[in-house]
């Protein structure tokens, strides 16, 4: 009965995972998967993966190939297990975010920050119009956000969540 309730307990916590993926246009599937691997006492093969969950070897492969570029998951070896891929989940989802922002965020700084500044030069080359005035001004706008952006980047990754979180309450 309570091998029961613990399996009841696992569906529970790897549906809600599969419907929290979708909210963020992930499969659900891949959310099911972390799921199993989140509740996992120890890395998980693809074959076990795929006996646990059902899925297809393909589907388990490619759902741990998009979880690890999300930092949900990393893939190790295990001595005497020769070239089969392990993986387990990665539990702590502040370093997920942290993982995240660092990486995707900055790029998408650079980004556009690389946009702005160069659409600046040709605005800075281009008539001046109301519509290059108006124009400026947007990119003015991009600018001071995106730099406030990156303060704030710096500032979340170079705190843990307990602080943050310390940082809030205190503001009330």
């Amino acid at each position: 009965m309570k091998d029961d309730e613990f399996e009841r307990a696992k569906l529970e916590l790897v549906d809600a995972m599969a419907q929290a993926a979708e909210v963020y246009g992930i499969n659900g599937s891949y959310g099911r998967l972390y799921g199993f691997l989140y509740l996992a006492p120890e890395p998980r093969s693809l074959d076990d993966l795929v006996e646990e969950s059902g899925y297809a070897k393909s589907t388990v492969s490619t759902a741990m190939s998009v979880l690890e570029r999300y930092y949900l998951v990393s893939r190790h070896s295990i001595p005497g297990e020769g070239k089969r891929a392990y993986f387990t989940a990665e539990t702590d989802f502040w370093t997920v975010l942290q993982e995240i922002s660092t990486r995707e965020g900055r790029r998408e700084l650079r980004i556009m920050k690389g946009g702005i500044e160069s659409a600046n030069a040709h605005l800075n080359s281009a008539a001046d119009t109301e519509q290059t005035e108006h124009a400026q001004k947007r990119l003015d706008e991009l600018e001071t956000l995106f730099d406030h952006l990156d303060t704030l980047l710096e500032f979340v990754n170079e705190h843990s969540l307990e602080e943050l979180v310390k940082l809030a309450e205190d503001r009330t």
